[in-house]
């Protein structure tokens, strides 16, 4: 498993695809709607963030996905914009999504074999 995280709009998919010859759009699946099922069987997921928040705003438990993704899809890159930074939201809603999402992320970093910070679409290795 490997992750790749940075703010919006910061070339983290393409420097995904750069990274990993053989790849392309073909195997990316997007969080903002793709089904549990794609997650488990795309090589790539984009946008993660957004389907943590699909989840907790359906008020579903997200704590067991990176265990499932461990198991069930060892290989997948995990590309996720950082939502932790910054103000802390008042609506109770976006505060559990942050909360949620944030905790998953660290639990797939954990997990991760390779997990990096993506800049202007320059890459920063953290793992």
């Amino acid at each position: 498993m490997e992750l790749y995280v940075g703010g919006t709009s910061q070339g983290k998919l393409k420097y995904v695809l750069d990274m990993h010859a053989g790849l392309n759009e073909n195997d990316v699946t997007d969080g903002a709607v793709c089904s549990a099922a794609d997650i488990l069987s795309h090589k790539i997921v984009n946008h993660f963030h957004a389907y943590i928040r699909r989840k907790t705003d359906r008020g579903e438990d997200v704590t067991d996905i990176p265990g499932k993704l461990k198991s069930e899809n060892p290989d997948v890159i995990i590309i996720s914009d950082e939502i932790g930074c910054g103000i802390v939201p008042a609506d109770p809603k976006d505060s559990t999504w942050r909360e949620e999402c944030g905790r998953t992320l660290c639990e797939i970093a954990r997990m991760s074999d390779r997990f990096e910070r993506v800049v202007c679409g320059c890459g920063i290795r953290i793992k």
